[in-house]
């Protein structure tokens, strides 16, 4: 078997490639965005307070409306298909704006009369919550996914930060950045279960899903906080050595077929590899201001995105960096649809556009092993098959397939088909 590359991938097979870049208007000031996949639209606010939904099938704008004053927070629920954007003023409230998203309509969730300092947004997916953080007042608000109403409010440590989700034993854990604790909320109760010790600056949660474990970074320790997931005892508490001394760890993600931890520090510019079996530290390498990062699953990499210059992409197997997409002087917190397998990041200064958001699409493996004959197939074989590829290196679906030629992924392979009906 030799190794190829396919030349009718634009010589960028099943790699990285850019595949647009939207401009938007030069004081727009792009800051964060979110993917609404069912109804293939994105959702971006600007810096001066101003919201964006696009048609990602024309990327032309549909609509734009303020949203108040503050920063805010974006996220997607996909059993209602509703998009949440926080807002820390609007109309001399504090609260979340839902929008609709099939029809864009506005729906206000008040979370409290004058200025609400919000610090994040996450949706729980299992029990259809959104879980609120209120930053001054040290408390967590619940909302119902269905009905937008306010379940419960929580008292919980000083400065909430960042949630995530254990969903084998069904809880939420919420970081307190100011008191250096973490607090476990029951996924169906909405009960304070637990209160966990961390470091000083707890700013980062990311779960285990292999191991049951959950991970705190903790800004001003430099260091991670490892739980089992179903005592909430602390496991290890890994200390990181730092390139500059400049900050702590800031972001975290899993990569749930490796079982790594990647941890990001944004002053240091430096990234850190941990191996989520043993809780070690794999490797470090450098970053450029990593501000962002996710895993994108279906091609096991890891993308962190820079406050400066692009996106640096990482083989989840090898902890190689593949590339260094460069697409301006600043990329903020992007959004990774993953129907489409396509990454969407608010960007400036780039290709001539003070705002603009990039597009980017991923595909397979930087190379392939392709098996020398080619195999000719009727669609109702095919069907059964997972991870299908079209010629541009993009996963399609099986249920809607057309004559040509496809690309079936087994195991190291790469297996030729010609489709017939």
């Amino acid at each position: 078997m030799k190794k190829v590359m396919l030349l009718l991938l634009f010589s960028l097979a099943f790699g990285q490639w850019i595949d647009t870049i939207i401009p938007l208007p030069d004081s727009f000031l792009p800051c964060e965005i979110c993917c609404n996949y069912r109804n293939n639209k994105i959702y971006c606010y600007g810096l001066h307070d101003t919201l964006i939904i696009l048609d990602c099938s024309t990327y032309r704008v549909i609509t734009s409306f303020p949203i108040g004053s503050g920063l805010h927070y974006l996220c997607y629920n996909s059993r209602d298909n509703k998009v949440y954007c926080s807002t820390w003023e609007y109309g001399g409230m504090g609260g979340i704006i839902v929008i609709n998203g099939a029809t864009d309509s506005l729906v206000f969730i008040p979370l409290g009369v004058g200025r609400r300092v919000i610090s994040s947004l996450y949706y729980n997916p299992y029990n259809n919550k959104l879980y609120c953080a209120l930053y001054n007042d040290s408390i967590v608000v619940i909302i119902d996914g269905t009905t937008d109403s306010i379940l419960r409010r929580i008292r919980v440590g000083a400065g909430p930060y960042a949630f995530c989700y254990n969903h084998r034993n069904n809880k939420v854990y919420c970081a307190n950045s100011e008191s250096g604790n973490i607090s476990v909320i029951d996924g169906v109760t909405n009960l304070l279960i637990n209160t966990i010790p961390a470091g000083r600056g707890a700013k980062a949660l990311c779960y285990n899903s292999i191991n049951n474990k959950v991970y705190c970074a903790n800004y001003e320790d430099t260091s991670i906080t490892v739980i089992n997931g179903t005592t909430d005892s602390v496991i290890k508490t890994i200390y990181l050595r730092p390139l500059y001394h400049r900050g702590g760890p800031d972001i975290l993600c899993y990569n749930s077929y490796n079982n790594k931890v990647y941890c990001g520090n944004y002053y240091d510019c430096l990234v850190t590899i941990i191996n989520g079996a043993t809780d070690s530290v794999i490797t470090c390498f450098y970053v450029q201001y990593p501000i962002d990062c996710y895993y994108n699953s279906i091609n096991n990499k890891i993308y962190f995105g820079g406050d400066w210059r692009g996106f640096t992409i990482i083989n989840g197997a090898t902890d190689s960096v593949i590339t260094n997409l460069l697409l301006g002087t600043n990329v903020y917190y992007f959004d990774w649809d993953s129907v489409r397998n396509v990454t969407y990041a608010p960007v400036r200064y780039c290709e001539g556009y003070l705002s603009a958001i990039a597009v980017i699409r991923d595909s397979i493996l930087p190379a392939i092993e392709e098996k020398p004959t080619s195999q000719i197939i009727r669609s109702s074989v095919l069907k059964t098959k997972e991870n299908l590829f079209d010629i541009t290196g993009r996963k399609v679906n099986n249920l809607y397939l057309r004559r040509g030629v496809y690309f079936l992924k087994e195991k190291e392979y790469i297996q030729k088909v010609i489709l017939i009906k």
